[in-house]
């Protein structure tokens, strides 16, 4: 959705770039790090198996080398999403053409719009979590 927002949300607007162009870069240059971490979390010693929810009781008693490789993979996923989502907020609302108001915007704009305000309201509670699992792994803490 990503691709097709960055190429439609400036023609549905009538801007003629993303909102922040070098923050557009960062979120989409953080995919690809984040993908091949994810990944190798799998093949090192110690692999992340607790599964994609990553619950504390299983992904505390297992060997943790994977699953901190695993929580870095999400929290820079998460990190690209949030700034793409900041991204998509700005333009929508302060790239619009002159006269255009926000309900005469087409409904991809609106999904966008709804799905970004999504995304950066409900991914840093994610990274939080994801931080504190972390610091139960790495310094046995009580968090979970």
């Amino acid at each position: 959705m990503g691709a097709f927002g960055n190429y439609l949300i400036p023609f549905y607007v009538g801007a003629r770039d993303m909102a922040f162009p070098r923050l557009n870069a960062v979120a989409f240059w953080l995919i690809p790090p984040s993908g091949l971490m994810l990944i190798a979390s799998y093949f090192v010693e110690g692999a992340a198996q607790s599964g994609w929810t990553a619950y504390p009781p299983l992904s505390i008693t297992t060997p943790q080398s994977g699953q901190i490789i695993w929580i870095i993979s999400v929290l820079l996923l998460g990190g690209s999403s949030i700034f793409g989502g900041i991204n998509f907020i700005a333009t929508i609302i302060k790239l619009r053409r002159p006269g255009l108001k926000l309900m005469q915007l087409p409904m991809y704009c609106w999904a966008m719009l709804g799905t970004s305000l999504l995304v950066v309201l409900s991914t840093p509670v994610l990274a939080g979590t994801l931080i504190l699992l972390s610091f139960d792994i790495i310094a046995n803490t009580g968090f979970f």
